[in-house]
């Protein structure tokens, strides 16, 4: 009878310690997961900052092109330069938004909002000097945003 009795402790065992391993095994894997789906979710708002920063960078540049066009009295240029403006603004906004479905840092999507502001008023400023001051703003709100985003480097 000995011998049948370690057999079932040996058999029950092997269960338990099988039982076990899939227990710690799947633990495992389910923190691996966890942990790339973080990762992946890190690296798009990354990309989507980035993407904010150049949407940002070429409506700055589009609206300084649509003040200028307007300056010269040119309605075919203006017309194009304002086309182009729309188009960027309509990106910049597209990524705003993509921004805000990733990210919940209200100061980093705020900070998105006032970039937006503020190179909306680039193409309506009455002189070349006002036109300056909001470029120069627009490029700081700009820097601004990519220094708050930075954090998104090194979190996870």
């Amino acid at each position: 009878m000995q011998p049948v009795w370690t057999s079932v402790i040996a058999v029950l065992g092997t269960l338990a310690g099988a039982i076990v391993s899939h227990g710690l095994a799947q633990r495992g894997a389910d923190r691996r997961h966890a942990q790339a789906r973080t990762e992946q979710l890190r690296q798009e708002q990354l990309v989507a900052c980035r993407d904010v920063a150049a949407a940002a960078t070429e409506l700055r540049r589009s609206g300084n092109d649509l003040w200028h066009r307007r300056e010269e009295r040119r309605k075919d240029k203006t017309i194009a330069a304002a086309d182009d403006f729309y188009a960027h603004r309509t990106a910049l906004w597209r990524t705003y938004y993509h921004l805000r479905l990733l990210l919940d840092d209200v100061r980093l999507t705020a900070a998105a909002g006032e970039i937006i502001e503020g190179t909306s008023a680039i193409p309506d400023a009455d002189s070349h000097e006002e036109l300056r001051r909001h470029r120069d703003a627009v490029s700081a709100l700009i820097e601004d945003f990519v220094a708050a985003g930075r954090y998104l480097r090194s979190v996870g």
